[in-house]
C-alpha cells in the first residue's frame, strides 16, 4: 500500500509522460481519489508444469482478499516468530483485512506446458479474481506477466504498456530475462518487472544478475512512443521487482543457522 500522487506538479507530471487531465471528471464518476493505492504482487516459478485451478489458489488471493494474504503471513509469523520483524499489532491500522487491491500483478517464470496454455491460464485467473479486469497478459517464451485491476477502476486507467527483454544464452534466447508493465492510475504512475535471472552461486553469476537487469531495464523500455531516455524504473512514481531472482543471501559466519535450525 502506498500514497497515491494526486497532487503532482505538473512539471513532474510532464517528466514521467503522464496526462495532467483533472481530477474532477473522477469525482463526478462517483470514485473519489483515495489517499492510498493497494497493490499485491504475487510470483512463482510454474517448473514447465501445468497448474491446477487449486495450485493457483495456494498463492493467489481469492478475489484479491486483503485478509487471505494477512492471514497467510500470520501463520507465517506464528511458524517462525524471530524471523518476522513486523508484529501483528504493527501493521498498519489503515489496511481493511474485508477490501480487496486496487492492482494485482502475477509474474511467472518458466511457464509453458502445452497447447493452450495461455488461454487456460487466463481462464483460472479470472476465476479466481472474479471483481478483475485483465488489463495485460503479456508472454515472452516461458516468462508471463498480467496485470489486473478492480472492476470498478479500470475506466480510470491509462498510460498502459507492456515489454520485454531476453538475457539468455547469447542474450537472445528467452530462457532468461524480463518483462516489464506500465499503467497509471489516479495520476500514480506504476510499473511492474518481472524476471528470471541467472542462477547458481559464485561471484561471476551474482554479477550476471545484475547485468541482466540492466539489460532488461534498458531494452524493455515502457511509455508513450516508447523513446524516453530513462527506463521504468526512474518514469514510475513506484516500480515493483518480483520473479525467479536468484539472488542469494549471505549472511555473516557468526549467525549462521546450524544444519539443524
Amino acid at each position: 500500500m502506498f500514497r497515491s500522487t494526486q497532487n503532482l506538479s505538473s512539471s513532474v507530471r510532464s517528466m514521467v509522460g503522464m496526462s495532467t487531465r483533472d481530477f474532477s471528471s473522477d469525482v463526478d464518476n462517483g470514485i473519489d481519489p483515495p489517499d492510498d493505492i493497494k497493490v499485491l504482487v504475487c510470483t512463482a516459478n510454474m517448473g514447465n508444469a501445468e497448474p491446477t485451478f487449486e495450485s493457483l489458489k495456494a498463492w493467489i488471493p481469492f478475489n484479491g482478499s486483503v485478509c487471505n494474504v494477512m492471514d497467510a503471513q500470520n501463520e507465517l509469523d506464528a511458524d517462525a516468530p524471530a524471523a518476522s520483524s513486523v508484529k501483528q499489532e504493527e501493521r498498519p491500522a489503515s489496511i481493511d483485512p474485508t477490501s480487496g487491491y486496487d492492482v494485482i500483478a502475477i509474474g511467472m517464470q518458466e511457464a509453458t506446458w502445452g497447447n493452450g496454455d495461455t488461454k487456460i491460464l487466463s481462464q483460472m485467473l479470472m476465476k479466481q479474481l472474479p471483481s478483475y479486469t485483465e488489463v495485460q497478459n503479456f508472454q515472452r517464451g516461458q516468462m508471463r506477466l498480467y496485470v489486473f485491476v478492480k472492476s470498478e477502476l479500470v475506466r480510470l486507467v491509462y498510460g498502459v504498456d507492456i515489454n520485454a527483454e531476453n538475457t539468455g544464452i547469447g542474450g537472445v534466447m528467452w530462457n532468461k530475462g524480463g518483462i516489464i508493465a506500465t499503467l497509471t492510475l489516479f495520476k500514480t504512475r506504476i510499473s511492474f518487472l518481472t524476471a528470471h535471472l541467472q542462477a547458481h552461486e559464485g561471484h561471476d553469476n551474482y554479477a550476471r544478475r545484475n547485468s541482466s537487469l540492466k539489460e532488461i531495464l534498458n531494452g524493455a523500455k515502457v511509455g508513450e512512443g516508447r523513446s524516453y531516455k530513462y527506463d521504468a524504473s526512474v518514469l514510475s512514481h513506484y516500480m515493483f521487482v518480483m520473479g525467479d531472482l536468484n539472488y542469494r543471501t549471505v549472511l555473516p559466519q557468526d549467525i549462521c543457522m546450524s544444519t539443524e535450525d
